[in-house]
């Protein structure tokens, strides 16, 4: 007689469903099984089966409640016996996906705030390792759906060298859940690192879909009886390798739900979007038909903003495939919004470290246990999730109004700030950065000073979306979408435009290739001008949002009293995009008695051309304007299609545009020198604002 392996020492069972304990004998041999709490050895279940003519054993007991009493399971058959100690009731999770569900307490950058806060508690875990022993890089897996795990059992999350190898994200949701419930907690963490979905699929549920199977085998990923573990490799992610090994086993038992966090690997076009939509549906609808629950809560958490340098939106394409599947299924799926978690990737001492996993889990496993507390345990009431989820849009002339569910006490952003994340199109189709706010409570309002009839919205659609900042009233993002799929022409943010945001996040992918930090978004002029400046942000003297940008300065007639600030047009993932813009409009604030002028904007080619863009007025094409001392904010309009070069003449610039433009500088010059004093520097002041773009 065999009992299946999961069923160790340390066990923990699912309260308030049946104990299912599964194994193999001798045909037809007779079981019996008791389970007794050890405190006063009351047998609290027992059972006699036979075992089946196919030498399966399946045991059930009825379901008993949560507590910390534990319990010892005897199950003998004729002089065989097995004992399994320090058994426990309480709530049961299988986590898995890949890398970023994987990533261990020992790789992580809050490993000693989650040591600290690991105490006396019931906590246990099982931790399926990604390869076999000596396996790695030619590792082999099961073509068949196994019926038992080859790995070892339960572990106390007080055990530290097991800790230090299990997930981060799961010990920071387990902790969560267990301060919350106060009950025993335990996870069946199986996720592995670099696995596209197809792995965890069912070979039912990939031959369940042609569209699957096609989809497969156009990009090389099907894999048939032949050539199954004959790939190299990529034998550790081939297609249902990893249902067989890691979920099939587990279905022998009863859990409470299922956390996922996958989808890097299909992080790519709308094509891979599509599949990976077909995909998690019927993963999900196949995993809780084989767990016995249709219903059975699934937690599915959005990918992290990163820029995979495949497709400009490839993340917002997988985001949405997420959303989709939690549309079609609303009874059981619930969307982990992460859009605004810390993306600090480098640990100390790990020379794994990338940008694709963010080093700090403790905010997603803690957001992953409140959506848990508030979707499975209606009885607990201090926690809130109400997740911002589009409801519907209303055009009025030049505004739109888009609707949100689920929004508690009412929106509202991170901070305080004024609303981020935000675009609307036209008829055209073409989005442009909107002016948004919160106008009811679950109401936001858009416009545009150059759309004149607004049609189509998008918020957060961008990979690296961190700067987007709507929230429910109990702090949960609001989930991006887009209003319309087909014929529109996405926003790449442009953040330096709105004279708010100091630092973008940038992500060159790969560390050899610059890694992903914050880079700052202004900087002192590149091009010409003086280096006596500091740039600041000031939050009083503003014309819109939440600053301007603040120049102090010294000019000299050394350097012909020329002040310049450029914006960093072409931080690794946010491309400027204005070739296909005419204008860009920019309010600017001199604030002293000293009078002073707006040359333009300069512009540097790839190939090392200058041209000054002039600034509209009435029709005419100037550069040199006049600022007058105390002018308060002023709106400047500035040509994007035309160029000034040498003598400030009009050139026939080649391309016509500004695709090959790689730097960009706001010029000023301040010549108020004393009399007979022409080096001495001049102090100065000038606020930049609001700098918007139209067509």
């Amino acid at each position: 007689m065999k009992i299946n392996n999961i069923w160790s020492d340390g066990f923990i069972i699912q309260q308030g469903k049946k104990i299912r304990i599964a194994g193999t004998g001798v045909p037809f041999s007779k079981i019996c099984a008791f389970l007794t709490r050890d405190e006063d050895e009351l047998i609290v279940c027992s059972k006699n089966v036979n075992c089946a003519s196919d030498g399966k054993i399946l045991i059930e007991f009825s379901g008993i409640k949560a507590s910390f009493n534990t319990y010892t399971l005897k199950i003998s058959s004729d002089e065989e016996i097995y004992i399994i100690k320090d058994i426990l009731v309480g709530e049961v999770f299988l986590t898995s996906g890949q890398s970023n569900m994987e990533l261990a307490l020992r790789c992580s950058l809050d490993r000693e705030v989650l040591l600290k806060r690991i105490g006396t508690q019931k906590i246990r875990f099982i931790c399926s390792p990604g390869f076999a022993v000596g396996e790695e890089g030619n590792t082999k897996r099961s073509n068949k759906p196994l019926c038992d795990i080859s790995y070892s059992g339960w572990k106390t999350i007080q055990d530290e060298e097991a800790v230090l190898s299990f997930s981060s994200l799961c010990i920071s949701f387990a902790l969560k859940l267990y301060e919350t419930l106060n009950i025993p907690i335990g996870i069946l963490g199986v996720a592995v690192g670099g696995t596209p979905i197809e792995a965890w699929m069912s070979n039912e549920q990939i031959y369940s879909k042609k569209s699957i199977v096609s989809h497969l085998k156009k990009t090389g990923r099907f894999v048939d009886e032949l050539s199954f573990n004959n790939r190299g490799l990529v034998n550790y992610a081939q297609m249902t390798g990893l249902f067989n090994e890691k979920i099939a086993p587990l279905t022998s038992i009863n859990i409470r739900g299922v956390l996922w966090l996958q989808g890097e690997s299909s992080a790519n076009d709308e094509a891979e979007a599509a599949f990976y939509r077909m995909a998690l549906t019927g993963m999900i609808k196949d995993w809780n038909k084989k767990f016995r629950n249709p219903l059975q809560p699934f937690f599915v958490a959005h990918i992290a903003s990163q820029n995979y340098q495949m497709s400009r939106f490839g993340v917002c394409y997988l985001n949405e495939a997420i959303s989709d599947v939690a549309n079609a299924l609303t009874k059981c799926v619930t969307i982990i919004p992460t859009n605004d978690f810390s993306l600090d990737w480098i640990i100390p001492g790990q020379i794994d470290s990338h940008p694709i996993h963010p080093g700090i889990k403790v905010f997603a496993g803690e957001r992953f246990a409140k959506a848990v507390i508030c979707k499975c345990y209606t009885s607990v009431n201090n926690e809130v999730y109400n997740l911002p989820v589009l409801d519907r849009i209303e055009k009025n002339g030049c505004t739109i109004k888009v609707f949100f569910n689920n929004t508690g006490t009412g929106l509202k952003t991170r901070n305080s700030l004024t609303v981020k994340g935000f675009t609307i199109a036209g008829v055209d189709g073409f989005h442009l950065e909107a002016n948004a706010k919160i106008v009811d409570e679950n109401v936001v309002e858009l416009s545009h000073e150059n759309i004149s009839n607004p049609t189509e919205v998008t918020y957060a659609f961008y990979d690296m979306n961190l700067h987007a900042n709507l929230l429910s009233g109990d702090g949960i993002p609001a989930v991006p979408f887009r209003s319309r799929r087909k014929n529109q022409i996405y926003a790449i943010p442009r953040l330096w435009a709105d004279c708010d945001l100091q630092k973008a996040w940038v992500n060159s992918f790969e560390w050899t290739l610059g890694g992903a930090k914050f880079e700052p978004l202004w900087s002192i002029g590149k091009i010409s001008g003086i280096k006596k400046m500091k740039i600041s942000y000031d939050s009083e003297i503003k014309s819109q949002g939440d600053s301007s940008i603040r120049l102090d300065y010294s000019t000299s007639f050394s350097d012909g009293y020329f002040v310049g600030i450029s914006p960093e047009i072409n931080l690794t993932g946010y491309e400027h995009c204005l070739a296909n813009l005419n204008f860009m409009s920019v309010d600017i604030n001199n604030p002293d008695n000293r009078t002073k002028t707006f040359a333009g904007v300069l512009i540097k080619t790839a190939s090392a051309s200058i041209y000054m863009l002039p600034i509209i007025e009435s029709e005419q094409h100037k550069v040199n304007l006049i600022i007058p001392s105390h002018s308060g904010f002023v709106r400047y309009k500035i040509s994007l299609k035309e160029f000034f070069a040498c003598y400030l003449i009009k050139e026939n610039k080649t391309p016509p545009d500004m695709r090959d433009v790689c730097e960009m500088q706001f010029t000023f010059r301040d010549e108020n020198k004393q009399e007979f004093c022409s080096e001495e520097n001049q102090q100065g002041t000038l606020f930049i604002d609001n700098i918007v773009f139209g067509r």
